[in-house]
């Protein structure tokens, strides 16, 4: 056995250098390897804080979202009810400039107006050669 000891012994001192350094640079990595644990641990932590407020903000948007329907909802009642229709008269009035509102109820008074309900052809002013406006 003095042959298979020898190349026991001969392998092992071969060998030795090649470990030793495979545990060097296993110590070397280990500072980069603790750093880079450390980041993840971090960077973990920073999601679960990311994920709570998206959670929270999701939350706020559908609390919101409900309270705009419902005044969606209340407005719609609102629009529908008879004093909303029956006010409707007085709303236009109270936005609508007077300059506007003499306006409008002069036309809608005019003659062309009565004879635009289609009952005939528009009649030309006498004394008119055509270029006159409807009456």
């Amino acid at each position: 056995m003095p042959q298979c000891a020898d190349l026991a012994a001969w392998s092992e001192r071969r060998a030795l250098p090649f470990a030793r350094l495979a545990w060097e640079d296993v110590q070397a990595t280990r500072p980069a390897l603790a750093r880079a644990t450390s980041e993840l641990d971090l960077a973990r932590q920073s999601n679960a804080d990311l994920q709570g407020a998206v959670s929270d903000a999701r939350r706020a948007k559908d609390e919101i979202e409900q309270r705009l329907h419902a005044c969606e909802a209340e407005i719609a009642a609102l629009h529908q009810s008879s004093s909303w229709r029956i006010t409707g008269p007085l709303r236009f009035a109270a936005v609508t400039p007077p300059a506007i509102t003499l306006l409008l109820g002069t036309s809608l008074n005019s003659k062309a107006i009565a004879h635009s309900s289609g009952s005939g052809p528009p009649r030309k002013k006498e004394n008119c050669s055509g270029h006159c406006h409807v009456s």
